[in-house]
């Protein structure tokens, strides 16, 4: 485990800095969950972002995940050949290529869910956290969500 050592109080008191650090921190849990299934963290968060029975296009989950268009081939790639998504061609553009999660990748979603759930609850330090300021992360994601 490492510690930051934060002297500016610009910083020790910006939001931003403090989720960012928190952001930094959690990285290393969805990297334990997800090589547990032998899969990237990349590849379980575009898992994770996909819901089921909804199409949508490899630039809007390209954007989801904060990475380019050719990053975003290779785990599309990667998850169509495991067998999680699909990917077809727009049927408004056939320039645009949509993904879905399979029967199977939905299947394979929920397990994730489950398994990060469980790692969160039984080791990750965030799982020790008193449930006021998680609640309140959660209110906050749900409040920037709204405003998108």
């Amino acid at each position: 485990m490492y510690t930051i050592n934060m002297n500016s109080d610009e910083l020790t008191n910006n939001p931003y800095w403090q989720i960012t650090l928190l952001a930094s921190r959690i990285k290393h849990d969805i990297a334990s969950v997800a090589e547990q299934h032998s899969i990237t963290p990349s590849q379980m968060q575009a898992l994770l972002l996909l819901q089921p029975k909804t199409q949508i296009p490899m630039n809007q989950l390209s954007c989801m995940i904060s990475c380019d268009a050719s990053y975003i081939t290779g785990i599309v790639d990667k998850l169509s050949h495991l067998g999680y998504i699909q990917r077809q061609e727009s049927s408004i553009d056939r320039r645009i290529k949509t993904i879905e999660l399979t029967k199977a990748g939905v299947a394979f979603r929920q397990k994730l869910i489950a398994n990060y759930y469980r790692y969160y609850k039984t080791q990750s330090l965030l799982g020790k956290v008193d449930m006021p300021p998680i609640e309140s992360l959660s209110r906050i994601v749900k409040q920037m969500d709204a405003e998108q």
